[in-house]
């Protein structure tokens, strides 16, 4: 009846439900009348047409696990409503901690690379972020490529990759991570 649970805390498997709420089938027919509603009303939220579409996957599974939660039919439209509020807070939660934010000293090393004449002498600062990348495994200096030339969003780059959207932002902030530290190892003891 209330507002749903974490997923985590959600049981698992199909177990025996009580018997006074709806049935699977009746509470998924429910909910994919209200698709265009609900993806909406994610979309909102979250900002993002693709993200809302995610969610509300998500709800969908939500409501097969829980349909016994849900006393009949017309309390779907105010169960889910409520199911999606707090997928899509949680989803921005979630957002807002896993963006990677690039780490000042390389945000500096980006901005030395625009040099107004080619007649400069090499930058201390670019030639260790050159050889720094160089160290890093192939699959990194993908990733980086991916990120920073292609200029691909993260989900972009998950999907492309075929690997989750966390896993992709959780080592795209590790690589900022180890180029920072490598970088500045190399300028304290010069080798650049």
């Amino acid at each position: 009846m209330g507002a749903p649970a974490d997923q985590s805390r959600v049981p698992s498997g199909d177990g025996d439900h009580a018997s006074s709420g709806l049935d699977q089938e009746t509470a998924l027919r429910c909910v994919l009348v209200q698709e265009p509603l609900l993806t909406g009303f994610l979309r909102a939220i979250v900002g993002s047409r693709q993200v809302a579409e995610d969610l509300f996957q998500d709800l969908v599974v939500l409501v097969m696990r829980k349909h016994a939660e849900i006393p009949n039919a017309d309390a779907v439209p105010g169960w889910t409503r409520r199911a999606a509020r707090f997928l899509a807070l949680k989803a921005l939660e979630k957002r807002a901690r896993e963006r990677p934010t690039m780490d000042e000293t390389l945000v500096d090393l980006l901005e030395k690379t625009w040099v107004d004449d080619g007649e400069q002498e090499p930058d201390p600062y670019i030639a260790a972020l050159v050889r720094c990348r160089e160290r890093l495994p192939e699959h990194a200096r993908e990733l980086l490529t991916l990120r920073y030339v292609h200029d691909l969003s993260g989900e972009q780059i998950a999907a492309k990759l075929g690997r989750p959207l966390n896993t992709i932002y959780v080592t795209i902030t590790r690589l900022h991570r180890t180029l920072g530290e490598c970088i500045r190892a190399r300028l304290r003891g010069g080798d650049v």
